[in-house]
This record gives structure tokens, C-alpha cells and sequence, in this order.
């Protein structure tokens, strides 16, 4: 039986939102390992249809540098530039896609070689205004509807929206949780759809409770009639 070899590269931030007037900021890899490993940075448009991620590459985005070598213990920085001359009038949304590249040491060696691949979400926002209140972000704009099995989201509000602990309770305060981490993304502008498990029973005297973003604790989602 073959030995793995250990993935060892780790990410930071794990989420960037660069302000009107920010320009550049900053992305860090870091090794764990004993060994050197390289990695890649590629940087893609985000936008959703038909209740789907869709991922384009783009350049309104530069990673400096695309390609890293990374000693063992040591950590690169890379700087992610802001390549759009004009004001985005509504939030912008990309993904940077890290990918650990093979070792060539590594594969000449006896093994299987465990590769990490990070997917970082950036959002170019259109104003520093907050719409959170004691660490509770506001819902205004966003709208809830259920039908059998399925829970549509829309996103009208000028930002995004992440949500995660995704959980069902019942008239009886009985809280069935749905997905323990994150339940996805609603773009500015967009919806998604999300399935309900169908052992769930989902009744009027029920609600869908939610993290928002990074508050500090859930949510009611409001269901609209």
C-alpha cells in the first residue's frame, strides 16, 4: 500500500472584500511542510445563473506573483491588484483558485502525493457602508420562499450574502440542522435555490434559521407568503 504525502499549504485571508478605494491587498501562503512546494494563483469573475456558480477568468484582478516556490516552514506573500480603471457601480464578485502544484521530488518517491486546492471569494463592494447592527447583518432586500423541498433565495440588496448553520426548527423548538457549515452564497443581484432534505416537515409554524455572513449568531430567514 502506498504512503501519502501530507498536503502542506495553507491560505490567508480566507475571504477579501477590497473597498471603492483600495487597490491592492494581500493574500498569504504558507507552508507547512518539511519540504519546499510550489503553488499557482488564477482569478476568476463570479457570477450565478440559473442557480449555478459560474466562473470566468479574468483580469480585473492581478496576482503578483501567479506562481510561488515556498520553502518549508515559510510563508509568501502575494499581492492581488486591482486592475479596473472605472467605479463598479454594483458589487463585483471573483474567486482566486490556489492550487498546490506536484512535487517533483515528491513523485519521483514511493506514494500518492495529496494536492490542496483553495477557492477564496473577493468582492470588489461599491460603498464602506455596513449593513450589520450589534453583529446582526440586515436581511432588507433579501427574500425567502419555500416550496416543497426547495428554499429560494434572492439577493436584491447591493451586497452579498453567505450563509451558513443552515437548520429547520418546528412549532415544537425540536432544531433539525441542514448543513453545519457553509450553505453557500447569493450574490448582489442574484437568488439560488437550495434543497431541503425531505425528512424535514416544514409547516407554516416552522422557520428556517441561518449564520448570515460572519455575524455573531443566527437568524430567522422570513419566508414570504
Amino acid at each position: 500500500m502506498t504512503q501519502a504525502q501530507a498536503a502542506s499549504l495553507q491560505v490567508a485571508p480566507i475571504l477579501l472584500e477590497f473597498s471603492p478605494q483600495e487597490k491592492v491587498k494581500e493574500l498569504w501562503l504558507t507552508n507547512t511542510g518539511d519540504e519546499s512546494i510550489r503553488a499557482q494563483v488564477r482569478v476568476n469573475a463570479w457570477t450565478q445563473s440559473n442557480d449555478q456558480d459560474v466562473l470566468t477568468a479574468s483580469k480585473d484582478l492581478i496576482a503578483s506573483p501567479m506562481v510561488l516556490s515556498i520553502p518549508a516552514g515559510q510563508r509568501q506573500l502575494v499581492r492581488l491588484i486591482r486592475n479596473v480603471k472605472t467605479v463598479n457601480t454594483t458589487e463585483q464578485a471573483y474567486r482566486l483558485i490556489v492550487d498546490e502544484l506536484p512535487n517533483s521530488k515528491a513523485e519521483t518517491q514511493s506514494g500518492l502525493q495529496l494536492l490542496l486546492k483553495y477557492s477564496i471569494p473577493v468582492f470588489f463592494k461599491v460603498s464602506n457602508s455596513n449593513d450589520t447592527n450589534q453583529g446582526i447583518t440586515s436581511l432588507k432586500g433579501i427574500s425567502f420562499k419555500y416550496t416543497p423541498h426547495t428554499l429560494t433565495v434572492s439577493n436584491q440588496s447591493d451586497h452579498y450574502k453567505r450563509f451558513s448553520q443552515f437548520a429547520y426548527i418546528d412549532a415544537q423548538g425540536k432544531k433539525t440542522l441542514i448543513q453545519m457549515g457553509l450553505m453557500g452564497y447569493v450574490l448582489s443581484g442574484q437568488r439560488m435555490q437550495w434543497n431541503i432534505p425531505n425528512h424535514i416537515n416544514v409547516k407554516p409554524d416552522g422557520k428556517f434559521v441561518a449564520v448570515v455572513n460572519m455575524d455573531v449568531r443566527e437568524q430567522v430567514l422570513p419566508l414570504s407568503p
